[in-house]
Order: C-alpha cells, then sequence, then structure tokens
C-alpha cells in the first residue's frame, strides 16, 4: 500500500495468514484501527503510524524504515520486529503494547524528552547485536527499568546495545538479569 487516503478511516482486519505492506510512504502518516492478526510490513521513511494495534500477528519494519508510534496498542500481544537498519520511535509503553514480545536488530528510541516520570520495560526482548535500545527520559532522576515481573530470562535472547541517557538505570536485580548477553552503552 503506497497511499493509506485510499483506505479511508475506517477500520482495518487483518486475518491470518494474510498480509499487509506499508511502503514507499515518505513523511506520510498511517492512523486507521488495525486489527492484526496477519503481517504487516512496513518498509517507508518517516511514517508516524498513530493507528490503535490489537491482535496476534507480526508488525515487520523492514530496513531503512524510520517510524514513530504513538497509538494505543495496548491490546496488542503480537511480534514487534524492528529489522536491523530500521528505526522507530515510542514515547509510552502502550505504543508498543505490555503484552507485544520485541525483536530488535535495528533501533527503538523510546524518547520521553519533555515528559515526566518513570519507564518501565516489560515487553519479551530479543535481538541481535545490531540492535540499540536507546532511552531518553525526561529527567536524569527518572529511573528505565526492566519490571521485576517479567519471566526469568526475559532479555537474556537480546545481545545488542542498551543506551541509557538523561536517566537513571540500576546494575541490579532485574535490570541486570533482562541484560545478559547485552551492552551497556554510554
Amino acid at each position: 500500500l503506497g497511499n493509506t487516503g485510499g483506505l479511508g478511516t475506517g477500520d482495518i482486519t487483518l486475518a491470518a495468514p494474510g498480509t499487509m505492506s506499508l511502503t514507499a510512504l515518505a513523511n506520510g502518516s498511517f492512523a486507521n484501527k488495525l486489527a492484526n492478526d496477519g503481517a504487516v510490513n512496513i518498509a517507508s521513511t518517516s511514517l508516524a503510524l498513530s493507528s490503535d494495534i490489537t491482535g496476534t500477528g507480526a508488525m515487520n519494519l523492514l530496513n531503512e524504515s524510520v517510524v514513530s508510534l504513538t497509538g494505543d496498542s495496548t491490546a496488542f500481544a503480537g511480534d514487534w520486529n524492528i529489522n536491523a537498519g530500521a528505526q522507530a520511535t515510542i514515547t509510552r509503553a502502550r505504543n508498543l503494547g505490555e503484552g507485544s514480545d520485541v525483536t530488535l536488530d535495528g533501533t527503538l528510541n523510546i524518547d520521553r524528552a519533555g515528559l515526566a516520570g518513570d519507564y518501565t520495560w516489560k515487553n519479551q526482548l530479543t535481538g541481535a547485536a545490531t540492535g540499540l535500545l536507546d532511552v531518553v527520559l525526561g529527567d536524569a532522576a527518572d529511573l528505565f527499568a526492566f519490571d521485576s515481573g517479567m519471566s526469568a530470562g526475559a532479555g537474556a535472547g537480546y545481545e545488542g546495545r542498551l543506551q541509557p541517557r538523561n536517566s537513571t538505570f540500576r546494575l541490579e536485580g532485574p535490570h541486570t538479569d533482562a541484560l545478559t548477553k547485552a551492552v551497556l552503552a554510554s
């Protein structure tokens, strides 16, 4: 799909094994509510994805995609696959959905500059050494943490980098347990 205007403003339901591709949407936006039980492939630069996403499907950000996720995906329990070279930016946990799994081979920016408060990561996290979880909080005293209720080894499959900036990250308990193979970058 190269022009989201053709969809109008209606809701979209994607059943398995269906696939939808959002391509060539430079400086575009996609705001339709999306019930995704299939696979959505995004190959677009500078896409604002403000959709409220539900379902158990896959959201695949392909190489060189740059996507800002601003919708409420609280009810999404599928997979976010951020490929090497792709980049996504969120401000709140609900932009991904706390029940979703994240495979991070590209870059995920948690950009809360200008927003007050701590941020707790609750998603299952895997990814290659090319992955970067870049965290910018509103104040250096704000805590970036991994949820203590995460299953043991929830981030043990993540081999990328965590870069906490303008935030506090404690090297103890679930925070270090979640990153046994990752690199802490400054």
